[in-house]
């Protein structure tokens, strides 16, 4: 029944990452992720964790990874040259 319940806590997770904040203190007392809403705690390393939830969060990560880069280039390429100037 347990295990159960984290394979849909985590698949929602993985879908609606945005509704959830990310604790990078790194105490283990501490959950990785907290529903915003609901405050449902979530540890990487959790007992019942399904299987699959390290491989997800690292295709997650590497996902975001790659849209902040994206989001820094457009930001980089939108800038005019003054903008440079008050940026020194």
């Amino acid at each position: 029944m347990i295990v159960c319940c984290y394979i849909f806590l985590y698949a929602s997770f993985i879908m609606l990452i945005h509704h959830y904040f990310f604790d990078l203190q790194r105490n283990p007392k501490y959950p990785d992720f907290k529903h915003k809403d609901t405050g449902e705690a979530l540890w990487v390393e959790g007992r019942y964790n399904p299987s699959w939830v390290k491989s997800q969060l690292a295709i997650l990560d590497e996902r975001m990874g790659s849209l902040r880069d994206q989001d820094s280039k457009l930001r980089l390429s939108s800038m005019s040259g003054d903008d440079f100037l008050s940026l020194s």
